[in-house]
């Protein structure tokens, strides 16, 4: 039950009085710019009553008391024993809104503790809600980091420091992969089932393709990581793809962790029929290192064999590579460089596939 603070007695006016009093019309000429003011103060009021019945209804959650509240639990193999009430601050749709809860201290030591009532509101980064994460989100993959935070300041009258926006992107961040992983692996099973029902002369084909985007960081660009695993059915219809994107990273250990692992997934939940393995890179260094030190030492979770994977140079990075072998033959620019690189290279192309 939502629970209205009697603080805000005075907003159950009757429609009558609640109109007259906050009506800017009623003493001032009707203009664009005082239709604006009103539309802003009315905002701000009804947001306002927002806040404050979601921080009510918060705070009366849990009992103030201790005898109403259990001494002692376990989560995840760990162990917490009830310490005391902590006060707490997040940022909501609404704005910021303050509660308390009870805290659990951890019976090993220095560890973490835990106060449950965080964990059942979806609290994020300890910091914000979670709608007001999900925008959060959104922000941050389409602005800067300042501009999005101006953004938060502007639409809900928020302001989280550098420093808890950015433990709200990587909490979040964990989130979405965990998720978004175990999901793709699970469409990707489902496309293998529907494309070993089609008819055609080639076997079932899983290609897995990585490769590399520069994005601006401070103080300079670096390379993200992006995979991507397509199945394709009898006739060499692609029946789908799934994509992986991870933030630059050196050596780009977590994207090879997370491909690797949706791979092994796919092969478990698609069982022993044999499928054919395709890798498709630009040639790049850390593809080819994803495929001297993982995929060449692959075996298959269910049967332990050895994968046979075939790597191929997608057809644009190869055509680029081509012309940059006739410029160093002939001459960069020269009409013998391009006339070979025109002609032969996509002959033997083809030929070669």
């Amino acid at each position: 039950m939502l629970l209205i603070p009697s603080s805000l007695a005075n907003c159950s006016l009757s429609f009558g009085e609640s109109s007259q009093r906050y009506n800017l019309f009623s003493t001032a000429e009707i203009t664009p710019a005082s239709t604006d003011k009103f539309e802003r103060r009315l905002e701000r009021i009804v947001r306002e009553l927002a806040r404050l019945v979601m921080q009510r209804t918060i705070q009366e959650i849990e009992s103030i008391h201790r005898d109403q509240t259990v001494s002692s639990f376990g989560l995840d193999g760990e162990s917490y024993r009830r310490n005391r009430r902590t006060a707490n601050t997040i940022d909501t749709r609404f704005g910021p809104i303050s509660y308390e809860r009870w805290y659990f201290q951890n019976t090993q030591a220095r560890t973490p503790g835990i106060a449950p009532l965080d964990v059942r509101l979806g609290i994020v980064a300890g910091r914000m809600s979670p709608a007001l994460a999900e925008v959060t989100g959104r922000l941050a993959a389409d602005l800067p980091q300042q501009a999005a935070r101006e953004m938060l300041a502007e639409r809900f009258s928020v302001t989280p420091s550098v420093e808890a926006y950015r433990r709200v992107i990587a909490d979040l961040a964990t989130q979405v992969r965990s998720v978004h992983d175990d999901e793709a692996t699970r469409q990707l099973i489902a496309w293998i089932d529907e494309a070993r029902q089609s008819k055609g002369k080639h076997d079932v084909l899983l290609q897995v393709g990585r490769d590399g985007v520069f994005v601006q960081s401070r103080p300079c660009w670096e390379e993200a990581s992006c995979g991507t695993i397509a199945v394709y059915d009898r006739n060499r219809k692609r029946v789908g793809t799934i994509y992986l994107g991870q933030m630059p990273e050196s050596e780009q250990p977590t994207m090879t962790r997370r491909l690797t692992e949706v791979i092994q997934g796919v092969l478990r939940g698609a069982g022993a029929e044999a499928l054919r393995l395709r890798y498709v890179t630009d040639a790049g260094c850390h593809p080819q290192a994803y495929y001297r030190d993982v995929l060449c030492k692959m075996k298959h979770p269910l049967t332990g064999r050895r994968l046979k994977w075939t790597w191929c140079v997608d057809f644009f990075h190869a055509c680029e590579y081509v012309s940059q072998l006739a410029a160093s033959l002939f001459g960069s620019g020269t009409d013998k460089a391009h006339a070979w690189a025109k002609w032969n290279a996509p002959q033997n192309l083809i030929q070669g596939l």
